[in-house]
């Protein structure tokens, strides 16, 4: 947690930890940080404000809650933008499931699940209407999660291949993974 100070009588902002300055107004004085704020001894007061979490710390405090977390940034930045419990979506650009227009747009995960999970970078898990395979996959194992898929190319060895390209997934067995990315804790 990053701790701020709020300046009694200018009402700016100062990030105490990092030495940064940032210029905000408080809306309704100090009665309006009632609850995430405290006076201290020489009358300024201070807010408590929490910093993002990366991808380990997101695994760290959701760790088996169920989700896998999707991001369109690398290292979980700006919040997850979908997240699935369904252990599948078919199609990431549909408007069904629970990853919903959210097809080519991942470039970082994370998996809560106890699951092992294939990504997929066609939707329908790359089978054509003619039940012929094509694209590529990779698993995440559970508990596990990758910071950018920028650094994860395709079995050719073309750099970049993963980033914004996911468009459906699935549970599967570990048995069915050929190929894992990611990272993880020891337990």
């Amino acid at each position: 947690m990053m701790r701020i100070k709020v300046g009694r009588s200018t009402r700016r902002v100062v990030a105490a930890t990092l030495g940064a300055a940032l210029v905000v107004t408080v809306a309704g004085g100090y009665d309006s940080l009632e609850g995430s704020a405290a006076q201290n001894g020489n009358g300024a007061v201070t807010v408590a404000q929490e910093r993002e979490l990366d991808c380990s710390e997101t695994e760290t405090k959701y760790h088996n809650s169920g989700y896998v977390y999707l991001y369109s940034r690398e290292d979980c930045k700006d919040g997850n933008g979908a997240s699935d419990n369904s252990e599948e979506d078919k199609d990431h650009g549909d408007n069904e499931g629970q990853v919903q227009e959210w097809d080519n747009n991942v470039d970082s995960i994370v998996n809560t699940t106890s699951w092992h999970i294939e990504f997929y970078n066609y939707p329908n898990y790359n089978d054509t209407p003619a039940g012929e395979a094509k694209g590529d996959r990779f698993c995440l194992g559970p508990g596990e999660w990758i910071n950018a898929l920028q650094y994860y190319g395709d079995a050719s060895g073309t750099k970049d291949w993963w980033r914004n390209s996911i468009s459906s997934h699935r549970r599967v067995s570990p048995e069915d993974c050929t190929r894992w990315f990611g990272w993880g804790h020891e337990d």
